[in-house]
């Protein structure tokens, strides 16, 4: 047992195989999020909750029993490792960032997609799965009401 890091907040180092994992469970989180265009809302929450990281790990660690008793979950401890460290959660940060560039310049120009701002109808979401919105009737196409006091 080494006592000398009981009261260390440094993570353990872990071996080569384990880093290997945990960079594919990175990847793999990260073109999830990116797949489902939430790079950007992730982003806030991982900048955020970072502070938080720790205190996330140990939460997991205290649920851990009640949640494989109910889920398979074959990477929680490698979710673990990845929250109980800050600069995971930066690689983490980073990849979602990478991934999301390359999905924009993938992206042929002229390519619109759905929910996207239009000057003239502002944002709009999808109709009948059209990729582009259209403009129509609105509750906000007529005058505005007169100021009547």
């Amino acid at each position: 047992m080494n006592l000398s890091r009981m009261w260390s907040l440094a993570p353990e180092p872990l071996a080569p195989e384990q880093e290997e994992r945990l960079e594919a469970l990175i990847q793999r989180v990260a073109g999830e999020v990116v797949r489902r265009h939430l790079a950007s809302p992730a982003l806030v929450l991982l900048e955020t909750g970072k502070p938080l990281s720790l205190l996330g790990n140990q939460t997991l660690v205290f649920l851990e029993p009640m949640v494989r008793a109910f889920l398979s979950v074959p990477d929680y401890d490698l979710l673990l490792k990845l929250l109980e460290n800050r600069s995971r959660v930066e690689r983490l940060m980073e990849v979602i960032e990478e991934q999301e560039e390359a999905r924009l310049e993938r992206r042929t120009p002229g390519e619109e997609e759905a929910g996207t701002h239009h000057e003239s109808v502002g944002i709009c979401p999808p109709v009948r799965g059209e990729k582009v919105c259209r403009p129509g009737p609105s509750r906000f196409n007529g005058p505005l009401p007169a100021d009547n006091p």
